[in-house]
């Protein structure tokens, strides 16, 4: 009896420890559950946002040159400068006194526009029938406008009818007085300075005598 129990036992625990060998000898093999060794998919990269690109802002109407000046502007007194007179956009003007009396360029320009201009314009600029009334002249022409037409001449067809203005840019005795000249067709045009020698004005100005002899030449 006491033989068979022992060797019994002997047999169970054989085979206990075969079976533990058959452990070790697993783990030392590196046997185990098996592990994938693929790494895991990343996640897909979020789509790119585009910056919006604004679109140009439309265009807005092209700037436009500002329209040229038609005719004078107003003719009152802005400055004065040795009995000169300028207006608010310092071209040349006159002056006329409550009593009527005018200033020494008015005057001069009476007497230089009937020594120069009156035989084809007319006296005291109301025109002929060959050449047009200047007091309406100078109602529609800039100051700019009345020189250049001065110095450099027109023509004019009206009607098959041509009219000559002549050049008169190298003419100094209308060029010196060009401006006493335009003040006072600009008097006549647009303050009714009557027809006529003007029958009071300023003494002349130091200044008028200097300018004219400089000009002329003397």
């Amino acid at each position: 009896m006491l033989a068979r129990s022992m060797i019994a036992g002997l047999a169970a625990l054989a085979f206990v420890v075969s079976v533990l060998s058959a452990s070790v000898s697993a783990q030392d093999s590196g046997a185990g559950p098996a592990t994938s060794s693929t790494a895991p998919a990343e996640p897909p990269a979020a789509p790119v946002q585009q910056q919006a690109i604004p679109a140009p802002a439309p265009a807005g109407p092209a700037a436009t040159a500002p329209a040229p000046q038609a005719g004078p502007g107003d003719p009152a007194v802005a400055t004065e400068e040795n009995g000169k007179f300028f207006d608010g956009d310092s071209d040349p003007t006159f002056q006329i006194g409550p009593d009527g009396s005018v200033d020494w360029y008015t005057y001069s320009g009476f007497r230089r526009y009937h020594s120069e201009c009156h035989v084809c314009h007319g006296p005291d600029g109301e025109g002929s029938s060959y050449a047009p009334r200047l007091v309406d002249s100078v109602k529609r022409e800039t100051y700019a406008e009345f020189l250049e037409v001065v110095a450099s001449g027109r023509i004019n067809v009206h009607g098959g009818v041509q009219s000559v203005m002549p050049a008169f840019g190298t003419n100094l005795n209308v060029m010196c007085y060009v401006d006493d000249i335009y003040v006072y067709l600009r008097a006549r045009g647009q303050a009714d300075l009557p027809r006529g020698r003007p029958g009071k004005r300023a003494d002349k100005p130091p200044t008028a005598t200097e300018d004219e002899q400089a000009c002329l030449g003397f």
